[in-house]
């Protein structure tokens, strides 16, 4: 009976598969050796890749801001064009990091303040620092009342003290120090690197008169009677020609016409009048894009009729309007006191791209304060915060009797004062 028994064992053995080693007979498997190059060393060299890369990148656009003309940066959104900066950067902000080299900036004046005048100072002061030729045409106002307004460049201690300050020591992280020293000095690099177009400004240092060495000329509009255009496009041209001819001249041009078609330019704007403007614009807008020019233009687009504004807006590739809160006689919102008036962004230029990336919200504020110029988007606070004593007490004060009667009017039966409600009143 043993016998039969032990291969009726065996079948069952086999029928339930191969038998499990135990755990303890598995050895773990041996360490293997380090390459050599491998280890501490080699992780160390990775993490140090991104401060080296960032170190050389820092190079590349050091090697390539030198190769560009003074104060001119490329453009993220116009393919190769390059920007210059209108002076304040809040606008730059707006405008989509600058003004295209080639193209025509229209400011819309405000009706009853000259804060424009701001604006084109802004501009007028951020071409002398960068040693720009500037051509300066102006009717209405002198070319050195509005010259002697621009503000001077304002020095801050504070960016003094951030450059020279070391790097804090750290005491609980310290194993990241390394890497904020990598940072900080990445960072500075292509600051210095990458030059900043926008200066701070200080407007309440006016400069004065300006040196005669500076490339600036001024045209008075107001002696010249006929063939205003003619002679401003001519000049343009042999001032370019002339440009041409400098050799190793990498200069920009900026062109500012102060108050476009105003009535002190001595034009008659009937209808051959309007055309010979709108004609203007459109040879001017055909000759700066191939020229290193930039055209800042001030429009009262207010003293003309809309279907003329909306011409020269279709004209010109960056539209820019204000609107100022002084003296319009209107009730302002109380969430806007603080502010100076609106800036309102009509157009963004179409320059080697198909569309234009305009904001949601394409309505600003700005502020005039005493040394510098802010814009801000515009927002209003929740609802619940602009609740205010004179809301509250509009609804604390009762409803009148003539209030009474237009709602029973309004919503049904118009029952007498005093007596019982109707059912059909709602």
């Amino acid at each position: 009976s043993a016998t039969r028994t032990q291969p009726a064992d065996k079948n069952t053995n086999e029928a339930k598969g191969p038998q499990r080693k135990p755990m303890s007979s598995f050895k773990r498997p041996t360490s293997r050796k380090a390459r050599p190059g491998k280890g501490a060393s080699s992780i160390a060299s990775s993490t140090s890749s991104p401060s080296s890369s960032s170190s050389t990148d820092a190079e590349k656009l050091a090697q390539l801001h030198a190769q560009l003309p003074p104060g001119t940066v490329p453009s993220l959104q116009h393919g190769r064009s390059l920007l210059v900066s209108s002076g304040l950067g809040d606008l730059d902000d707006v405008i989509g990091g600058g003004i295209p080299i080639g193209s025509i900036f229209l400011l819309e004046q405000d009706r009853l303040s000259e804060y424009y005048l701001t604006f084109l100072r802004y501009f007028l002061a951020d071409s002398v620092d960068w040693q720009h030729d500037t051509v300066l045409y102006s009717a209405d106002l002198p070319c050195e009342a509005i010259l002697e307004g621009m503000p001077s460049i304002r020095h801050t201690e504070e960016q003094e003290t951030t450059t020279s300050a070391p790097t804090p020591q750290m005491k609980i992280a310290w194993r990241y120090e390394q890497q904020l020293k990598n940072a900080t000095h990445s960072s500075s690099s292509s600051a210095a690197a990458g030059k900043r177009l926008c200066r701070p400004y200080d407007l309440s240092k006016p400069r004065g008169q300006l040196k005669e060495c500076q490339p600036l000329s001024q045209v008075d509009l107001s002696s010249l009677t006929d063939k205003v255009f003619p002679t401003i496009f001519d000049q343009l041209v042999s001032r370019c020609e002339s440009m041409r001819q400098k050799s190793g001249s990498r200069s920009v041009l900026r062109v500012v016409i102060h108050a476009f078609c105003s009535p002190l330019w001595r034009i008659r704007l009937d209808r051959y009048g309007q055309q010979a403007a709108l004609c203007f614009l459109h040879r001017l807008r055909a000759f700066l894009r191939t020229q290193p020019i930039v055209c800042y233009i001030t429009f009262p687009g207010h003293l003309y009729e809309a279907s003329f504004t909306r011409k020269v807006h279709h004209l010109s590739d960056t539209v820019v309007s204000l609107t100022s809160f002084a003296g319009s006689g209107e009730a302002v919102n109380p969430a806007f006191r603080d502010f100076t008036g609106m800036l309102s962004l009509e157009k963004l230029p179409l320059l080697n791209c198909l569309l234009a990336s305009m904001p949601n919200n394409p309505s600003f504020l700005f502020t005039r304060r005493r040394r510098s110029m802010t814009i801000i988007p515009v927002y209003l606070p929740p609802e619940s915060s602009r609740s205010t004593k004179e809301t509250a007490e509009r609804d604390e004060q009762p409803t009148t009797i003539q209030s009474t009667l237009t709602a029973q009017q309004l919503c049904g039966g118009g029952t007498a004062a005093g007596s019982a409600p109707s059912e059909l009143d709602f």
